[in-house]
């Protein structure tokens, strides 16, 4: 029942006449995934007031989805609530499902999504297509790092998901080299800063946030997940250095300041540029 649960609960966020739809995907997902016997190869999935892209060998990034949609994993604290959020830079998007939602949620809302994994930025450009959302979010096929130049990805064969090299010890199943950019450096070339940053870089926090001191001035809301205790403690360090104050919730980091604090930082900022 376990194994289940997840496509259960996709079902309850699926309007009803997307049920058939829903039901023929898992089905050929499963004979992919068992006897590689492949019916399609994508089909488009409505998930509440998202239309998203599914690829029947499972690497459509759903297990993030259902974090999002379902256990609601990020839905935590003041950056949840807060209507001064305009811009969001989230790094580590994968097929982009929480710019998405939040968009979808909030119609004022600005997003850009760095995702540096070939196929699944090509899966996060297909999403913000068919949401027609094109003019509010951004794609860029970027990995984040504290300075701007070029880094060796490592890419799984079984997932949505790619690593900086040597970030972890896991067995890869590809290298590629792609664009790195520091966030500050970004920032500076879109002429845009966030509001809310949310990071999940599988072990690379530290350096996304090493690269981003101007950003970090600026926004009011920081979602980090840490991968290990140690990155949890500099982690803190940082965003306790600038001000936020933050709290800790199962793997994720919520920080948060003031309006005041966030003002005086990003005049600041500004000044100094």
């Amino acid at each position: 029942m376990g194994k289940l649960r997840p496509a259960l609960d996709f079902f309850r966020h699926a309007p009803f006449r997307h049920w058939p739809r829903l039901t023929i995907y898992f089905i050929a997902w499963a004979l992919f995934r068992f006897f590689r016997i492949r019916l399609f190869r994508q089909t488009e999935l409505r998930f509440d007031n998202l239309l998203l892209s599914a690829d029947v060998e499972g690497l459509s990034g759903l297990a993030f989805l259902h974090e999002i949609l379902v256990k609601r994993v990020y839905d935590f604290g003041p950056s949840r609530e807060d209507r001064g959020v305009r811009v969001i830079f989230d790094v580590g998007a994968n097929a982009g499902f929480f710019a998405l939602s939040r968009c979808a949620e909030n119609p004022p809302l600005r997003a850009y999504c760095f995702e540096p994994h070939p196929d699944t930025f090509a899966k996060l450009e297909r999403n913000i297509v068919l949401n027609s959302m094109q003019d509010r979010i951004v794609p860029v096929r970027a990995a984040v790092a504290a300075s701007s130049g070029r880094c060796v990805l490592e890419l799984s064969s079984d997932s949505s998901m790619a690593v900086v090299a040597g970030t972890t010890s896991g067995a890869a199943g590809l290298n590629v080299e792609v664009e790195a950019v520091s966030l500050d450096d970004f920032a500076i070339r879109a002429n845009d800063h966030p509001d809310l940053l949310k990071i999940d870089v599988e072990g690379f926090e530290v350096e996304v946030l090493e690269g981003a001191s101007t950003c970090l001035k600026s926004a009011r809301h920081i979602i980090l997940e840490y991968h290990s205790d140690a990155l949890r403690e500099r982690c803190l360090a940082i965003l306790d250095s600038t001000g936020f104050k933050s709290t800790i919730r199962g793997g994720l980091i919520f920080a948060s300041r003031s309006a005041l604090r966030q003002t005086a930082d990003s005049m600041s900022a500004h000044a100094g540029r």
